[in-house]
């Protein structure tokens, strides 16, 4: 990749890549572009290609949930 965007927390102040939960009826690939569009107004036209599968039980500070973290890598046009 080019560019990798980070987001800075607000609960700690440290950075963090882009993420949120996918809505019921949508698909990973859909939840990656929404959450693009709702968190930088950019519309993502290509299909985003998945990097990896992230699941280590000890990256949640809530221990009630155990969530799993899909990675994608996206192409945004220079348009």
């Amino acid at each position: 990749p080019d560019h990798i965007w980070l987001l800075k927390k607000k609960d700690n102040g440290l950075y963090a890549t882009m993420g949120g939960f996918v809505e019921v009826g949508e698909t990973s690939a859909d939840a990656v572009k929404r959450k693009i569009m709702e968190g930088t107004g950019i519309t993502i036209s290509e299909s985003p290609t998945l990097l990896g599968i992230y699941d280590d039980p000890r990256r949640d500070a809530k221990r009630y949930r155990h969530s799993v973290a899909a990675v994608y890598i996206v192409q945004i046009s220079e348009n």
